[in-house]
């Protein structure tokens, strides 16, 4: 299967394990945003490899039930994106009016 859906399937995890079942059909609502985002920065930028390594920490984390490092992990695997957000406004300002 493709990175795309491996990405999906892992973040859906995360979500069914988080201890909040509903939590993944609230973000399927609002994904589409975000969707746009991941499919746009992981090729042009780059950072398909950052992604699985980020990835393998907040699954190692977890797997070792470290509350702690997962939620670090978390909060700079969802930062990330910020500064590719930034890059992708200045590339394709016209997918940001």
């Amino acid at each position: 299967s493709s990175f795309h859906e491996e990405d999906e399937a892992f973040h859906e995890a995360i979500a069914q394990i988080s201890g909040y079942p509903g939590i993944w059909t609230i973000l399927k609502t609002v994904k589409v945003q975000i969707d746009r985002a991941r499919r746009l920065t992981l090729p042009v930028l780059g950072r398909m490899d950052n992604v699985v390594h980020e990835h393998i920490i907040i699954r190692d984390a977890l797997a070792a039930h470290d509350a702690q490092a997962a939620r670090s992990a978390m909060i700079h695997h969802l930062s990330a994106v910020i500064p590719d957000v930034d890059e992708l406004r200045a590339r394709y300002p016209d997918y940001f009016c």
